[in-house]
């Protein structure tokens, strides 16, 4: 046997070539869904706000806050989708991710409005707003989000 291969005597074995399998690969139970959520600049922000305040990604703090809309049970309102390019992602596990898609078949409507109306009521309540009889009123306190050159303040 030589050390250059250019003058070994058999020629290059064919390389073999991956076998398909019959199989698909399975799907991971504990699989994550990625659902984009349109919102408002105002909510673009108190998100950011917020995220950082607690030390969360946005997309985890956004997910957190779908969870709790869900374990509060509560009612979500109606509401205007808005026309915006700014989005939000919430990353839901399996069962997160049926109890969203369920809330859409019951509504009628995509996946995204549905993970839409539940997010804006959850950043609703997380804001201290209250509903009354379909008039949309904030508690007293002032909150400021932003920073210091670029203030927005909610009464």
């Amino acid at each position: 046997m030589n050390i250059n291969p250019m003058f070994n005597s058999q020629p290059k074995s064919a390389v073999k070539e991956k076998s398909e399998t019959s199989k698909p690969r399975k799907q991971r139970s504990d699989k994550k869904h990625d659902i984009k959520i349109v919102v408002s600049k105002v909510d673009k922000r108190r998100v950011l706000y917020n995220s950082r305040l607690r030390g969360l990604s946005e997309k985890k703090y956004c997910t957190e806050l779908v969870r709790k809309a869900f374990e509060y049970n509560y009612e979500f309102y109606e509401v205007d989708y808005p026309e915006s390019n700014l989005t939000v992602h919430i990353n839901p596990d399996a069962e997160l991710y049926t109890e969203i898609v369920n809330k859409s078949v019951d509504w009628q409507c995509s996946i995204r409005r549905a993970a839409f109306k539940i997010f804006r009521e959850a950043i609703r309540l997380e804001s201290e707003e209250i509903k009354i009889e379909g008039l949309q009123q904030k508690k007293s306190t002032t909150k400021i989000y932003g920073y210091e050159n670029n203030l927005v303040k909610y009464y």
